[in-house]
């Protein structure tokens, strides 16, 4: 039987996270990935906006055997290698700049967001949870950026995601 597993989540931190978007269980097979995924920050107007624009992140939908610790799990913002194929690779990645969206300087601030997506954040696969004895296959969203967090304000990740298997 057809299962979908979905889920949304705000990510109140800048730094390279992850969340756990399904269980796809031993013998089933992962079908269909849909999402969405951004950046958002408000700064101080007195922070370099040639410094901020230059801030790119990476975010990337990966599969892994739940053997493999979280710790394991790649940056997107340093790297698109699959770790391990087949099983532990990459089924989306990709990266974005933050583009400067408004300026108040009544309040001293300006509002930055990721820029448009280069393409359809729609996966479709046929990842076979082949896994050994009753490991599972994990199916997580990684996010990053590789400039830390040193601006005056607040930056935000967020992302929701369908994920199909059978």
């Amino acid at each position: 039987m057809a299962t979908w597993a979905r889920t949304t989540f705000p990510v109140n931190a800048w730094a390279k996270g992850y969340a756990l978007l399904a269980t796809v269980p031993q013998n089933q097979t992962l079908l269909r990935t849909r999402f969405g995924w951004g950046a958002s920050a408000v700064l101080d107007a007195r922070e370099s906006m040639i410094a901020f624009q230059r801030v790119s992140v990476g975010f990337g939908i990966i599969t892994a055997p739940s053997t493999v610790a979280t710790s394991a799990l790649p940056d997107p913002s340093a790297t698109g290698v699959d770790p391990a194929p087949p099983l532990q690779r990459f089924i989306w990645w990709e990266q974005r700049q933050m583009t400067c969206r408004a300026i108040d300087e009544a309040n001293g601030v300006h509002a930055w967001s990721t820029s448009a997506a280069q393409e359809i954040a729609d996966s479709k696969s046929q990842v076979i949870a082949a896994t050994s004895g009753t490991a599972t296959l994990k199916v997580y969203a990684v996010w990053g950026s590789q400039t830390a967090w040193t601006f005056t304000g607040e930056g935000n990740i967020w992302a929701w995601a369908s994920v199909l298997y059978e």
